[in-house]
């Protein structure tokens, strides 16, 4: 390769490294600006509660029992200081279907953990985001 081509190669490539490191950081700037702006202050994060009010929630989450599949009411107090993750989904919603084998997989690698990973089903309603239409 003669050296004029190599060096106008290598001037592309800089300029197309720059480019996409740019994008990134203009998009993460963008990320982060819109999840606060229009959201109420309560849904953005439990650190713009106080200590008492994040105590409340917690403890009014704990109070909760819900039914699982044999019928049996199961109390949010049994997992009160472990990590819990809850995956809410519905069998009608194309998206959480198609979720849900790798949701198994990932509770079946953390059953050893300290980890609890719970799905909670939905029928009430039959509306999910656009990306649960046909063809999306």
């Amino acid at each position: 390769m003669k050296p004029q081509h190599a060096l106008g190669l290598a001037v592309v490539a800089a300029v197309l490294t720059l480019a996409s490191i740019g994008f990134l950081g203009y998009r993460l700037l963008e990320q982060s600006r819109s999840v606060a702006d229009g959201v109420p202050a309560g849904l953005i994060s439990s650190q713009q509660l106080t200590p008492e009010e994040g105590r409340a929630a917690a403890d009014a989450v704990m109070r909760l029992t819900l039914p699982d599949l044999a019928g049996r009411q199961q109390a949010m107090a049994q997992w009160r200081g472990k990590v819990l993750v809850v995956n809410f989904w519905a069998s009608w919603c194309a998206p959480c279907v198609e979720e849900m084998p790798a949701f198994a997989r990932l509770q079946a690698s953390t059953r050893a953990r300290a980890c609890s990973l719970s799905a909670l089903a939905s029928t009430r309603s039959k509306t999910c985001g656009p990306s649960s239409r046909p063809g999306r």
